[in-house]
């Protein structure tokens, strides 16, 4: 049986993308250092909506990026201050980061939710309310 997936939009958000190259010898502990301190402060912060951290190897090195969802980019400046393009490097990135970029990127963004589809739920939405 084919699964039937219902997309529901939740909100409207505002994407900031950090990118990083470390030596791929030291991946796990990049992640592991990025993951309490960066990825961890920022999802505790006032505005957050969520946010994931991705690596990759790629020519011998390991990318990494850190994607955070927030509510405006009022609630990015209340946790990075006013230059919100800069880079917020932590105590110990340079042990493990070997490229960074001078800036941060943004994207608008659109949080979504998939929830399965049941018939029960299709034929309540398809079928009009006799009482209306």
């Amino acid at each position: 049986m084919e699964r039937k997936l219902k997309q529901e939009r939740i909100t409207k958000a505002v994407g900031r993308m950090w990118h990083g190259v470390a030596s791929k010898q030291h991946l796990p502990l990049i992640l592991e250092h990025l993951s309490e301190t960066r990825l961890r402060g920022s999802l505790d912060a006032k505005g957050n909506l969520g946010g994931v951290l991705l690596s990759r190897e790629s020519n011998g090195a390991a990318e990494v990026y850190i994607l955070t969802l927030w509510e405006s980019e009022q609630a990015i400046r209340g946790f990075v201050g006013d230059n919100i393009h800069a880079p917020a490097y932590q105590p110990g990135d340079e042990e493990y980061v070997v490229g960074r970029e001078p800036t941060v990127r943004y994207f608008d963004a659109e949080i979504l939710k998939l929830q399965e589809s049941t018939p029960a739920a299709e034929e309540s939405v398809s079928r009009p309310n006799p009482s209306s």
